[in-house]
């Protein structure tokens, strides 16, 4: 359980806890509204970081926002050392 206080307006996802001066906010789709809100997001540096998900906030919209789509067009590969290139194909085109 989170000890994190969240509140959803729209699209967007505010963050706070007990112990903070601020108030973080996020862009938030349903497909992951609920995880994100499972973990307690802890300030690490200037970023909010999840030790359960062992990413840090913004990382984890990014890869939600933008690897799951590519994910699910084929339209990415991930090399050797981990790190991802986007593929240029046409939508039409058969995966491989």
């Amino acid at each position: 359980m989170s000890k994190n206080k969240f509140e959803i307006y729209g699209d967007k996802i505010l963050i706070s806890h007990p112990n903070w001066d601020f108030i973080a906010s996020a862009t938030i789709r349903d497909d992951y509204a609920e995880e994100l809100q499972s973990v307690t997001w802890t300030k690490v540096g200037e970023y909010l970081y999840s030790n359960k998900l062992e990413k840090y906030l913004h990382i984890y919209i990014m890869q939600k926002k933008c690897l799951s789509p590519a994910k699910k067009y084929k339209l990415y590969k991930s090399s050797i050392n981990k790190s991802i290139h986007f593929v240029q194909r046409s939508l039409s085109s058969s995966p491989r």
